[in-house]
């Protein structure tokens, strides 16, 4: 400490202890409680803003769904998939009724016969006959149960023009399923309704031999 400084009072500080308080003169606490408090609004800005878009996006496909059901109804011409479900019944009872009537008439001498094996080959041949008769009806009835489940047509494109990609792909699915379901539900009427009136043919074929 020199005559200057004594008779002013003033110390001289040390160069090291001039740079600590030059360093936490630059980190002020006003400054990072500052930056503190913007990270948290961001944070908070995001974490409230993320719940909003997932609640959107929900909403968007419920909305899409609901109107996939909906079109996909109206776009199913049930009469026709009704037709087509007694045509096939009707076709598949009308068949069998006529394998039938020839598997009597050529199994009918063997019956008359008085072999003594007669009864017994008859009998299984029967059995056969019609183990064969049931499977490969109930292959048709089923296949077109399934396939008309399976056929699922795309909606038509200019209905989706516009629209977001969530909502489409859960327009796209729901609509498709939709159909599907439709179409079976249908065939399956028209099989019922084309199975009795088949049946009732089969019948009469069977009685008139």
């Amino acid at each position: 400490m020199n005559n200057e400084q004594q008779k002013h009072g003033i110390a001289r500080v040390p160069h090291s202890r001039h740079l600590r308080l030059v360093i936490s003169a630059n980190c002020s606490p006003k400054l990072n409680i500052h930056q503190l408090f913007s990270l948290l609004m961001v944070i908070l800005t995001f974490s409230t803003s993320f719940p909003a878009v997932a609640t959107a996006q929900d909403d968007s496909v419920e909305a899409a769904e609901r109107d996939a059901k909906v079109d996909a109804k109206a776009d199913t011409n049930e009469l026709l998939w009704f037709a087509a479900g007694c045509g096939v019944s009707i076709v598949t009872f009308g068949v069998a009724g006529l394998v039938t009537e020839r598997y009597i008439r050529a199994v009918s001498p063997l019956a008359e016969s008085e072999h003594p094996d007669a009864e017994r080959v008859l009998a299984e041949n029967s059995e056969s006959f019609a183990a064969l008769l049931v499977v490969g009806g109930g292959c048709l009835l089923g296949s077109a149960h399934w396939g008309a489940e399976a056929y699922q047509p795309s909606p038509p494109s200019a209905r989706l023009m516009g629209k977001p990609p969530q909502y489409i792909n859960a327009y796209v699915a729901a609509y498709k399923k939709q159909k599907g379901k439709t179409q079976s539900k249908w065939i399956d009427w028209g099989l019922v309704t084309g199975g009795a009136v088949g049946l009732i043919y089969f019948i009469s074929l069977i009685d008139d031999l």
